[in-house]
């Protein structure tokens, strides 16, 4: 799907007001959300999507040093 990053990608709205970036990239990344769960439900899976954000996450083993 193209319009997500497209939409997502802050260098395609530059000029515009803050509140509509954010109103833009909370809908996109819900779209998005919406159809990864819709598709996985078709082929009978259950999926729950991560939270905004959650990719610029770094996950640790809990035996690792911090």
């Amino acid at each position: 799907m193209v319009i997500i990053p497209v939409l997502a990608n802050e260098k395609n709205h530059l000029d515009w007001p803050h509140m509509v970036c954010q109103d833009i990239r909370h809908h996109a990344h819900t779209l998005q959300s919406d159809l990864l769960v819709i598709l996985e439900h078709v082929k009978g899976r259950t999926l729950l999507p991560l939270p905004v954000g959650s990719e610029k996450v770094e996950f640790m083993d809990g035996h690792s040093e911090p």
